[in-house]
């Protein structure tokens, strides 16, 4: 069929119109994750308007990807801690470094005179 014929007959109520997809829904903590995906550090009152989830759980429903490194929390002298998304490669780096302390190796400066700075056991 012509699709103006099927434009007229959708408006007219003729055809039944065309079926939309549902809307996805978000977990809370995936709203709050793409909230702070632009990069800019932002407190709980900001994020509590940005999606409405109350500023109370903020740090709650985000304490695993604070735990892990990919949020971190920024606090500044007279103002409210802030949280910002990590870029993820520093996440990577910083999780590979617990992981090589937690096997008994010392990390060092890259630049520092003693390179013989692990324990191994």
């Amino acid at each position: 069929m012509n699709r103006k014929y099927l434009e007229r007959a959708r408006s007219l109520g003729a055809l039944a119109p065309e079926p939309r997809e549902p809307p996805v829904l978000l977990s809370k903590t995936e709203t709050l994750r793409r909230a702070l995906n632009d990069g800019k550090p932002r407190s709980s009152a900001e994020l509590e308007a940005l999606t409405g989830i109350p500023q109370k759980r903020v740090i709650a429903l985000l304490s695993w990807d604070i735990d892990n490194g990919r949020i971190e929390r920024i606090k500044d002298e007279g103002h409210p801690m802030r949280l910002r998304k990590v870029n993820e490669r520093s996440a990577q780096i910083e999780r590979s470094i617990r992981f090589l302390e937690s096997l008994g190796y010392k990390i060092t400066q890259p630049n520092s005179k003693n390179l013989e700075g692990h324990d191994v056991r």
